[in-house]
């Protein structure tokens, strides 16, 4: 569980620094990552 949140805080922490590129592909990064831990 605990190391689940930390790789997730990693993953976001990656997005925020890499967010000053381009907003608009990391939130489709966002988005397809969120679908595919998230899939039905």
């Amino acid at each position: 569980m605990i190391g689940m949140l930390a790789a997730v805080a990693g993953f976001f922490f990656l997005l925020f620094m890499c967010a000053s590129l381009s907003r608009e592909k990391v939130e489709a990064a966002v988005r397809k990552q969120y679908k595919a831990w998230h899939h039905d």
